[in-house]
């Protein structure tokens, strides 16, 4: 098991995608004095000529535009989703600061009616509504 596993490799180091050409990056440069044997030179030769057919070419050409449109997808879902994150973080703190105004207007007009002022001033010295001014004083 250990020699096919280490034949394996060394094939697939053969096929290694780093071997790839500069200009062309579909042909991949092989060095025949990698292959052992001639069931390997075999083996090789068939997956390359696979490669090189032009129906397969076409199919990994279109399997490449897939792949990079797939990509620039999930970048930008994980884009959208980020903004998403900020937005909601930007809304829990103005959603904090609104809470913290309400408290200080229902403080204010506590204050204000305990030093006499009657509910329908409170409510025009404020301008705020005279049904707001009775749900601040009786919650």
């Amino acid at each position: 098991m250990g020699q096919k596993n280490n034949r394996l490799e060394r094939i697939l180091d053969i096929l290694c995608q780093d071997r790839k050409e500069q200009d062309n990056m579909q042909i991949l440069s092989v060095d025949e004095e990698m292959m052992e044997d001639e069931e390997m030179r075999r083996i090789v030769t068939r997956l390359l000529s696979a490669a090189s057919d032009t129906h397969v070419r076409h199919s990994m050409n279109i399997e490449e535009e897939i792949n990079t449109a797939l990509e620039n997808r999930d970048t930008e879902i994980m884009l959208y989703k980020n903004e998403a994150m900020e937005a909601k973080k930007v809304i829990a703190e103005k959603d904090e600061q609104i809470s913290l105004k309400d408290e200080q207007i229902v403080s204010a007009i506590r204050l204000l009616h305990r030093n006499g002022l009657n509910k329908e001033l409170i409510a025009s010295s404020l301008n705020i509504s005279l049904e707001n001014v009775v749900k601040a004083l009786n919650g």
